[in-house]
């Protein structure tokens, strides 16, 4: 009966309110995709070992956390980029090949 209880209940509140959940973040998450002020530019590159190189760039008004994502190799790491600057990472290797920028 409690159960039947609960189930009615919670089937009430999402009537209500459309869902079970609360407000959204403020803050994105790790692994969100970056705002539109992060921008990534690939450029290739003559090195044998690492074929490509992603330039990110913030151009928001706030530092921002992010990361790229190699296809076929190992990810970049977590940097926190300042307003208005940017950072570089080479791919790991020669098969590696750009596949996101995500916030972290």
């Amino acid at each position: 009966m409690l159960r039947s209880n609960v189930c009615k209940t919670l089937f009430a509140a999402v009537v209500v309110t459309g869902s079970l959940t609360a407000m959204p973040a403020a803050h994105a998450a790790a692994g969100d995709k970056p705002p539109t002020c992060v921008k990534t530019k690939i450029s290739e590159n003559d090195d044998i070992i690492s074929k490509e190189i992603a330039k990110v760039t913030n151009s928001c008004s706030t530092s921002k956390r992010v990361r790229v994502i190699w296809a076929a190799g190992n990810d970049g790491g977590c940097v926190t980029i300042a307003a208005g600057k940017s950072n570089s990472w080479r791919a790991p290797s020669a098969f590696a090949s750009y596949d996101k920028t995500v916030m972290c």
